[in-house]
């Protein structure tokens, strides 16, 4: 990591690969023209001009023109009559921005990446806010940027307690902090027409989230639809002792193993359900690269009478392939927990949860190549820890680090898998997210530039200040900030 002159206290997460600060600031006030190239997106122009206006107040006017000259995934923004001279890509480079005495000038290899490069312009102009004197200032100073690991996500769970409000600003902030995809799983909270039990009367409806997922889109973070396929079949928290499905229509207890929990792997009914969510989702959620089957803990695996005349490693991996068949059909590729395909016992200090008795690890060697392994190991804070991680490497599959809550589990699970050149890493959140936000900004920063571009972020109330802008405002009690209550906050949302 590259870096020159004064640092702005708490300015840009993730921190630029390379970056030049060459003092001094850009005045910001009354208008500014805004030069985009022809072939830009109309999401991408309200973007910028909503956060734009939320950034500063509305008290700066952005005058957007068109030039068809400008080569596409690029911008010029002038604070006066010169226009900025436009900044090119280095080698290794998705992303650049330059600050100048006459305004900014930003590129991409995407349009994505050019939302990087505005998003960082507008982190700048955030630290250099001067509200009292009706004008900002961007600092002056030059980019280069690209993150260390491809996927950079966050998984979500929307709770009965879950506002989609609350779900948008974490949408907004992960996109802001340049996080590339976002897992959205809904416990018994999104109403499917393929079996009307699958949720609680009160969950959301499809148009609902179809404004969520067009909100994602529009802010450059791919969503990707989750249902858990094998273990946590309740659909619901084991803690709490709900069943989504049973709790509403008893009569459906066939679809199980005999305690809910999993799925019954031998029934043509359940097979037959789950692709039928499958396509549902699919359909909600748009083009998609990715799907996240769950497939964790699993405990009861096989435990029907049916299902014990099955080998239990092939009833698994057959089942799983054929699944992967149904998506590599719509060009998907699946994503999958890794605890059950290791064996406990065999593990010391790392999560697995396969048995002796169900030997569900033998699937591993069984499964095809497509399947993209999310190894969640809560425990490892150490990042030279990597024996799962080799492990599934060695099998022949990707891999995804996935990291909770604990600050140095994320940075050295980010750190691993920047060192295994693995797929990438998803940060999850389960019912935590509000009451662990900083980990948040602690996992922005360290899967795009590693553990080093930590030390440049100014904490959780810069991120506070993040949300407050993105949201716009005024709000109320309620909607502001990110947790429910301010004390004896038990039930997180």
């Amino acid at each position: 990591m590259k870096k020159q002159g004064t640092i702005p206290a708490g300015a840009l997460c993730p921190y630029p690969k390379q970056i030049k600060w060459h003092g001094n600031y850009l005045k910001i006030a009354g208008q500014v023209r805004l030069v985009i190239s022809d072939a830009m997106s109309a999401d991408a122009v309200d973007l910028f001009k909503s956060i734009w206006n939320n950034f500063t107040q509305s008290k700066v006017k952005l005058n957007v023109t068109t030039n068809r000259d400008l080569p596409p995934n690029s911008f010029l923004l002038a604070a006066g009559d010169t226009i900025p001279t436009a900044v090119k890509l280095e080698p290794n480079s998705t992303s650049a921005l330059t600050v100048d005495e006459h305004g900014a000038a930003a590129c991409g290899l995407s349009e994505t990446d050019l939302k990087y490069s505005w998003f960082s312009m507008l982190q700048l102009l955030a630290c250099g806010n001067t509200p009292r004197a009706e004008f900002w200032q961007l600092p002056l100073m030059s980019t280069q940027d690209s993150p260390l690991l491809k996927f950079r996500g966050i998984h979500i769970c929307v709770f009965p307690e879950t506002s989609l409000e609350f779900v948008e600003k974490i949408i907004k902030l992960a996109a802001f902090l340049k996080f590339s995809h976002v897992v959205l799983e809904f416990w018994g909270m999104l109403k499917y027409e393929t079996l009307p039990e699958l949720a609680w009367p009160q969950a959301y409806g499809k148009k609902q989230v179809r404004q969520l997922l067009h909100t994602a889109r529009q802010m450059g973070i791919q969503p990707i639809p989750m249902f858990n396929h094998w273990g946590h079949a309740a659909g619901a928290r084991e803690i709490c002792g709900r069943h989504v499905l049973l709790d509403q229509n008893p009569a459906l207890e066939p679809l199980f193993e005999p305690d809910g929990w999993t799925w019954c792997l031998t029934n043509p009914s359940t097979l037959a359900l789950l692709k039928d969510i499958r396509a549902e989702l699919v359909q909600l959620f748009g083009k998609t690269d990715y799907f996240h089957l769950g497939c964790d803990e699993a405990r009861s695996h096989a435990t029907c009478p049916e299902c014990r005349k099955h080998d239990s490693p092939k009833l698994l991996a057959d089942y799983l392939n054929s699944v992967n068949d149904d998506l590599k059909s719509r060009n998907i590729r699946p994503f999958i927990w890794g605890d059950a395909l290791l064996e406990t016992g065999k593990w010391e200090n790392y999560i697995a949860t396969s048995r002796q008795d169900q030997r569900t690890h033998e699937a591993l060697d069984l499964l095809s190549g497509d399947f993209i392994i999310n190894d969640w190991q809560y425990g490892i804070t150490d990042k030279t820890k990597t024996a799962t991680v080799d492990w599934f490497i060695q099998k022949g599959f990707e891999v995804i680090t996935a990291p909770w809550q604990n600050d140095g589990n994320i940075i050295a699970l980010a750190d691993m898998a920047i060192a295994k050149s693995a797929l990438g890493t998803l940060l999850t959140t389960w019912h935590t997210l509000p009451t662990s936000m900083a980990g948040m900004a602690t996992a922005a920063g360290a899967i795009w530039g590693g553990s080093e571009s930590l030390k440049y972020f100014g904490g959780i109330t810069v991120l506070a200040a993040y949300l407050r802008k993105l949201r716009g405002g005024p709000v109320d009690f309620k909607n502001a900030g990110w947790r429910k209550c301010e004390v004896n906050d038990s039930s997180q949302f």
